[in-house]
């Protein structure tokens, strides 16, 4: 993802800078591959993470590019918001329990780049 990519995400956001944590996200991500962020509820911790995963999503590659691990379904449903949010053009397929599959199925014949 290209800076100014950054700076269309957060005005689709409604958001004028990243904080100082998501900074310092950003930049830990680009030196290790396993990150921990411990903060607050409400300190940006999914729009850190979400950024850290665009910075290695590819327009060009087809298919699934990204597969998130979430360990609760209302975690991934925040997750899949703030990345439809951001309007990034990578298209997403949310799989948890609790729906029918049919819609996960066909999602996922579509080769979504992120599957959640």
């Amino acid at each position: 993802m290209q800076p100014a990519d950054t700076k269309s995400v957060l005005r689709h956001l409604g958001i004028p800078q990243l904080n100082p944590m998501q900074e310092e996200v950003r930049k830990a991500f680009a030196l290790h591959q396993a990150l921990a962020c411990i903060a607050p509820t409400g300190s940006g911790k999914t729009l850190a993470f979400l950024l850290c995963v665009l910075d290695h999503l590819q327009e060009v590659a087809p298919g699934q590019q990204v597969l998130i691990l979430a360990p609760t379904r209302e975690l991934v449903m925040q997750l899949a918001s703030v990345f439809r949010s951001m309007k990034t053009g990578f298209s997403t397929c949310l799989c948890y329990g609790g729906h029918d599959m049919d819609r996960e199925i066909h999602q996922l014949r579509a080769h979504p780049a992120c599957i959640m």
